[in-house]
């Protein structure tokens, strides 16, 4: 006779709902496919993402000293920025001509508004900069700024100069960029091209063109003017412009309006030249065939959350296009690639978590019975694919913690089921006038509440280390949201799934009476504790090695913690 609903409580209720129901086997069916569907899909890098917002902030004073820069700009500029709130960290750098400033926010503050503030507050600070000192440019930066791929570019017979090969870089970068998924492009090394403008003092006086003139022209020509060398006191300090012109004919024929009222072409003012420029940093590559060679670099980063493997394979496969053309002659060599060592190492773990799974398999097969592991082999991978399905949800990647948390998660969430199918066995062999539903049932019914608060408790324990602040606070956050989701999908896999399976894969043997059958251990376990409960002494000896390994295991995590305390986050 199937009890009624009355009679059971809300474990009871829920198996008896899904022992026959069709949803049952659809729902495992589902969970499976939704768990492959989050592995496929699942951005895979090496590590959590987390947000740092940072914004640089470039200001240019040209032709001045740094020790007035630092005066009239950078600490006002500091003591205006300080004002902004959530912002934990100010770095500034003062040199001639101008100063560099970092911002860096709290943990997980919006990128987006952290920008705007810093925006906001720099339009207020731009009205009282000295005449001549303005801000050149705000950019934020992420974690997501660090390159996933680099490419270094060699020359085969040593016929291309630095010049050459930096040209190529170029023009690769420049492919580069419109793959999907790249958010930014860099070359390092070589001799990137420059025009350089020489105003010649005497011909600027006899035209009556002053510096501020030439520079509001270079400026509405649309040259970027960088924090470095301008017209000083002398006026003969060159200054460097990258041009968005075709060629350096097209900037010498700019109009430059002159105090004579005729315009002046800027060839009639200054001296324009168009080649290889100053390097800001060298490039070599090492081989023990060729030894050390001059080399280019390109790099490049992606944008958040785009799966790195994935943009990594596609821009390999661009490079090969273009090696027969643009890189005829020229060596390519990945000197960094993140989406292959991501992949790598997410498989590594992908294989420690199948193995795990099913280490724990064979554990319940020789201590419960070949059945009761197989009711929990099918637990254990819904469980698990859940729970990935919802990472995918939840923004988080395939990465060393994500993966951590599951392979960490197995060994509690099997608890609920082999809690479950260990009852529902012992049920099985009773004595009694029961129907195969009705013991299944009341198993699941008998050891329901004990398994909430078991799995209530884990998560109340675990589920707090999520609200850490810090670096290491959102670091390790997928570690206890990963671990706590397991816990709440095995309680309801053992509550659904469990009775479902061991309804039909355990064997009833009603006809039988219970008999308990104690293992050698079981007898081992029984004289130990008599004798301890019966002899004071020995409890003593008991209690005392336990509050010993305590101390030791308290002071282990004292010492990892002062530990994270001198790291350098």
């Amino acid at each position: 006779m199937t009890p009624r609903l009355q009679t059971v409580g809300l474990a009871g209720r829920i198996a008896q709902t899904f022992l026959h129901s069709k949803l049952t086997p659809l729902t495992i069916f589902a969970s499976i496919l939704l768990g492959l569907l989050a592995i496929a899909t699942l951005p895979r890098e090496e590590e959590p993402q987390i947000k740092v917002p940072m914004v640089d902030v470039m200001i240019a004073w040209p032709g001045t000293p740094v020790a007035q820069v630092e005066r009239q700009v950078t600490t006002p500029v500091e003591r205006r920025l300080w004002q902004i709130p959530d912002l934990e960290y100010l770095y500034s750098i003062s040199r001639e001509d101008g100063a560099a400033i970092i911002l860096r926010f709290k943990v997980g503050f919006d990128p987006d508004q952290a920008l705007s503030r810093v925006r906001t507050r720099l339009d207020e600070v731009t009205a009282a900069l000295p005449a001549g000192a303005r801000v050149v440019s705000v950019s934020p930066r992420s974690i997501d700024d660090v390159p996933v791929l680099g490419l270094t570019l060699t020359s085969r017979d040593s016929s291309a100069d630095q010049s050459d090969l930096r040209r190529v870089a170029a023009e690769l970068a420049a492919e580069l960029r419109k793959a999907p998924g790249v958010a930014r492009v860099n070359v390092l090394g070589g001799e990137p091209r420059s025009v350089r403008i020489a105003p010649d003092p005497t011909r600027m006086s006899a035209a009556g063109v002053t510096v501020d003139v030439l520079t509001r022209v270079l400026e509405g020509a649309g040259l970027s003017l960088p924090a470095g060398d301008l017209v000083g006191a002398n006026m003969r300090t060159e200054l460097r412009a990258e041009s968005p012109l075709a060629n350096a004919d097209e900037l010498r024929a700019l109009q430059v309006p002159s105090g004579t009222g005729r315009p002046v072409r800027l060839s009639e003012i200054a001296q324009v030249t168009d080649g290889p420029g100053e390097r800001t940093n060298y490039v070599f590559l090492g081989d023990r065939e060729h030894g050390l060679r001059p080399a280019v670099t390109v790099e490049v980063s992606k944008r958040p959350g785009v799966n790195a493997t994935e943009m990594v394979r596609f821009l390999h496969g661009r490079v090969r296009e273009l090696r027969p053309t643009l890189l005829a002659g020229l060596e390519v060599t990945t000197t960094r690639d993140y989406g292959a060592t991501a992949k790598e190492k997410s498989d590594d773990l992908m294989f420690h978590l199948l193995l795990a799974t099913l280490s724990v398999i064979v554990l319940i097969a020789f201590a419960l019975g070949r059945r009761e592991a197989v009711v929990v082999a099918i637990a254990i991978p819904v469980t698990l694919a859940l729970t990935l399905f919802l990472y995918r949800f939840l923004g988080y990647t395939l990465n060393r913690v994500t993966l951590f948390a599951l392979i960490f998660s197995i060994g509690i969430l099997v608890d609920d089921a082999i809690v479950v199918v260990e009852n529902i066995t012992r049920h099985f062999g009773m004595k009694d006038h029961r129907d195969t539903d009705e013991r299944v049932i009341e198993a699941v019914d008998e050891v329901g509440n004990p398994t909430v608060l078991a799995t209530v408790a884990v998560i109340a324990a675990i589920l707090p280390l999520a609200f850490v602040g810090g670096l290491m606070g959102p670091y390790m956050k997928p570690i206890p949201i990963g671990a706590s989701l397991a816990m709440l999908f095995s309680l309801l896999v053992a509550f659904m799934v469990s009775p479902w399976a061991a309804r039909r894969v355990l064997k009833p043997q009603a006809g039988r009476t219970h008999e308990v059958k104690e293992s050698r251990l079981d007898v081992a376990y029984r004289r130990y504790m008599a004798r301890l409960m019966e002899q004071p002494r020995q409890r003593w000896i008991f209690f005392g090695g336990l509050a010993l390994l305590l101390v030791a295991a308290g002071g282990l995590v004292a010492v990892q913690l002062v530990t994270v305390k001198r790291l350098p986050f």
